[in-house]
Formats: structure tokens, C-alpha cells, sequence
């Protein structure tokens, strides 16, 4: 699973992906817009990364962003772009994990 932790300049844009998407030359060991995430095999990478987008769309929604980190200036649409730290990401992790348990 993969994960794009920052807002592009046009839109909200952070979410996660499958693996495939994100070429691990693109990942550095400072990286921190974009990683790949090892989950267990038990759990179907498709309805997670199905989940985790909807629950990171709630909860933006519901906090207007501001648990997230603001990053580089304005979108488009003249809201800051924002950056989601991993720490937050493994929360949201785990709790669509446990929930989907």
C-alpha cells in the first residue's frame, strides 16, 4: 500500500494508493510526501485503501484540516495545501484496520 501524504497545488489531494502506483526510486529515507506501507496479508489492500480514503476524507472534513500540517503555500482554490504526518497516517491505520476487524 502507498501512500501520498501531501496536497498537490490544484486540489486536496492526500490519499492512499495501492504499492504498484509509488516506484520505490521515488522513496528516500527522509521522504516525507510519499511512502509504501506494509500491511499484513490477511486483510485485502483494496477494501483498505477503499476505507482509509473515506475515513481520511471524514475526517478532514470534520476537523477542516486542522490536525494537518500546512505545507508550501495555497492550492488553487486559495486553501493551504496540507501535509499529513505519519504519526497521524498510522493512527488512521490502525483504527480503519481494527474497525474493518
Amino acid at each position: 500500500m502507498g501512500l501520498i501524504a501531501i496536497d498537490n497545488t490544484i486540489e486536496p489531494s492526500i490519499k492512499f494508493v495501492n504499492g504498484e502506483e509509488i516506484s520505490p526510486d521515488r522513496i528516500r529515507v527522509s521522504s516525507r510526501s510519499i511512502t509504501r506501507i506494509m500491511i499484513p496479508r490477511k486483510y485485502k489492500v483494496n477494501n483498505i485503501i477503499e476505507k482509509l480514503n473515506q475515513n481520511l476524507n471524514i475526517f478532514r472534513k470534520e476537523t477542516y484540516d486542522l490536525f494537518l500540517t500546512p505545507f508550501k503555500g495555497l492550492r488553487k482554490d486559495n486553501c493551504y495545501r496540507r501535509r499529513l504526518d505519519y504519526k497521524l497516517a498510522k493512527k488512521l491505520i490502525e483504527e480503519t484496520l481494527y474497525e474493518l476487524c
